[in-house]
């Protein structure tokens, strides 16, 4: 299709989006720019707060809490490394099924084959880390995790500096089969 065969207001129309979008870009690039800057004066502020509380401390007692409450803090915002790829893992599973990748074999109606399934039933699925230490003891009876259990309880020890800081799973899913056996 040539220039000659479009017409003129068509063009402008097409010319006017692609301009409206791209301010609208630059528009919120700035956004995100001025909201890391609003960030780090946060946390500059923050940390100016605890180099306060330190100098008015009055005696050795309230010096001993403030390293604790840092700690603390900073405890309560950080997830570990297993809890983190399970996450991942689980809603990689539930994206599939949106997408209609993965579809249901559990249950009735999956008796005889598959069924579309857009939402996932999580207690169709179990993991089971296999890597950087594989979990083997049973916890409960049971040596699979399903979606949405803990990490606490089977995921202690399990993250260590430089070797141990990726994670594989088994992921097993269960299927029902109309054959008898």
């Amino acid at each position: 299709m040539s220039n000659e065969t479009i017409p003129p207001n068509l063009f402008k129309a097409n010319l006017e989006l692609q301009l409206r979008l791209q301010r609208l870009m630059q528009e919120n690039g700035q956004q995100w720019l001025e909201n890391a800057a609003r960030a780090g004066k946060d946390g500059i502020a923050e940390s100016g707060a605890e180099i306060e509380s330190l100098l008015k401390a009055q005696n050795w007692q309230e010096l001993a809490t403030l390293p604790a409450q840092a700690f603390w803090r900073q405890f309560q915002y950080h997830v570990g490394g297993v809890r983190s790829a399970a996450l991942l893992s689980q809603r990689l599973t539930a994206k599939m099924h949106r997408e209609l990748l993965a579809w249901g074999w559990h249950g009735t109606p999956g008796l005889c084959g598959p069924y579309l399934e857009p939402i996932m039933d999580k207690t169709a699925y179990k993991t089971q880390l296999t890597y950087p230490t594989p979990t083997t003891d049973k916890i409960d009876g049971k040596c699979c995790q399903p979606f949405g259990r803990t990490t606490v309880l089977w995921g202690a020890g399990k993250e260590f500096p430089v070797r141990g800081e990726d994670f594989a799973f088994m992921l097993f899913r269960k299927r029902n089969c109309c054959v008898g056996y």
